[in-house]
């Protein structure tokens, strides 16, 4: 014959559920916060230092269609009659009509015509592709050009270039 199998005298110990929730509810919150940090943080614009002393104008544009960027309210702007700029190679770049961007832009003499006329392109940087960078006009961008034009002019390859005004500021 068999002995009955003998019950623990000790009952298993479970802990609380509002404990489970509450360990739930922390890891909850801390899944959000670091989500947030990760939406407001990541992939901070950066200005290539290169592209921008290298560049014969800097100005904040509309972009308008392909190879079009027009005049931004209160912005300076390279023509006297604040007329749309042509800029050959803006296709090359991820600028998007309708959005506002901070330009490095060149001079660049076309003589195709009777009449040689000046148009503009995009500074090409010294990335390995020499891919031309634009960059969002925002509040962030316009202070970090503010602290690269600030820097001390040690080097003979930059040039006095005019500060575009911050996109919010109004005078």
């Amino acid at each position: 014959m068999t002995a009955p199998a003998v019950e623990s005298a000790t009952p298993a110990i479970r802990p609380p559920a509002w404990l489970f929730w509450f360990a739930v509810g922390v890891l909850s919150i801390w899944l959000g916060l670091v989500a947030w940090l990760t939406w407001t943080s990541s992939n901070p614009v950066t200005l290539n230092r290169q592209q921008i002393f290298a560049s014969d104008v800097l100005l904040v544009g509309r972009v308008s269609s392909q190879h079009v960027v027009e005049p931004v309210e209160d912005q300076p702007w390279p023509l006297a009659d604040r007329s749309p700029i042509k800029i050959v190679n803006l296709s090359r770049t991820h600028a998007r009509p309708g959005r506002v961007f901070l330009f490095p832009l060149r001079f660049v003499l076309n003589r195709i015509g009777t009449k040689p006329k000046v148009e503009y392109m995009v500074t090409p940087s010294e990335l390995p592709s020499h891919e031309p960078l634009v960059y969002p006009a925002t509040p962030e961008t316009m202070d970090q050009l503010r602290q690269i034009l600030q820097e001390p002019r040690t080097s003979l390859s930059r040039k006095a270039v005019t500060l575009p005004r911050s996109p919010t500021a109004r005078d």
